[in-house]
């Protein structure tokens, strides 16, 4: 019986664990996309830049904007694929339908 209770108890800890672990990925996460909309607002400043750059005449500016467009166009496919991964684990793990559009703070279960 004493031996049943602390089975019971370590299970409990372990979930506790769990959960603390859990919310440890969920402030990692919301650091990340804070980072990944500042990201993303630069870069988007920076083309504006070179844009205009390249409008006022300075054509030596060409050849990094083209690499530029194409760092940013491949870094946008990567994002993407990363988002869908999260969402289908979401998915998978919450069960629920719409799980592309929840925040990973709002997940119910910790298992």
């Amino acid at each position: 019986m004493i031996s049943m209770m602390y089975l019971v108890l370590t299970c409990l800890l372990a979930l506790n664990v769990s959960r603390e672990v859990l919310d440890g990925f969920v402030t990692i996460n919301e650091s990340i996309e804070s980072g990944n909309e500042n990201l993303d607002y630069t870069t988007k400043k920076m083309m504006q830049s070179f844009d205009e750059a390249i409008q006022q005449g300075h054509h030596e500016f060409v050849p990094y904007y083209s690499k530029a467009g194409e760092i940013t166009k491949l870094t946008r496919r990567s994002y993407t694929y990363v988002e869908k991964l999260k969402n289908a684990l979401k998915l998978y793990t919450e069960d629920v339908e719409g799980a592309d559009t929840m925040k990973l703070g709002d997940r119910k279960s910790v298992v």
